[in-house]
């Protein structure tokens, strides 16, 4: 019986002191309340960009690379540069290490055709900035693209040299 005065008695204390301080007592909770909305608005956000990340990387695979021969420039002293060329890969060394590659990977053979360049079908045509790329069934999966309507390129369209546009 003891207690049960004791907690009543705490409690009359506990709301006679918020009522007398009730601006301090409102602000306190203010103050609780939006560090508790920060804290999950910082976390979800940190899940957000985790799940974004993650996702990216899985659409790119992670046993995935594709090879391209590029030149590259050499920084000497003096702000010299210099240009170095690399040896070109032609298509044929590129589908012969595409075929002996055995480690369990996804390799992608492609190339860039043009940058600027103007589609055209039938009377249809595309503004002038189209990026032509020759590629491979496995080039949009390396690239991280997906297709939104269509079908990808086939094993058997690389195969037999069909003209396929995606």
């Amino acid at each position: 019986m003891k207690a049960i005065t004791l907690i009543k008695d705490n409690l009359r204390v506990s709301l006679g002191s918020i009522r007398s301080n009730m601006l301090r007592s409102v602000l306190t909770m203010l103050i609780i309340a939006f560090g508790i909305m920060a804290l999950v608005g910082i976390l979800t956000a940190i899940d957000s960009i985790k799940s974004t990340i993650t996702t990216q990387f899985a659409t790119m695979g992670a046993n995935t690379f594709s090879i391209e021969s590029r030149s590259m420039f050499v920084n000497m002293d003096d702000n010299h540069r210099r240009r170095k060329n690399n040896p070109y890969i032609s298509y044929r060394q590129a589908k012969e290490f595409k075929e002996r590659f055995s480690f369990p990977a996804t390799v992608s053979i492609f190339t860039y055709a043009s940058g600027t360049a103007i589609v055209k079908y039938k009377s249809e045509r595309t503004h002038p900035n189209i990026t032509v790329v020759g590629a491979d069934e496995n080039y949009l999966l390396t690239a991280g693209y997906e297709v939104v309507k269509g079908r990808n390129i086939s094993y058997q369209d690389v195969q037999m040299n069909r003209n396929v546009v995606l």
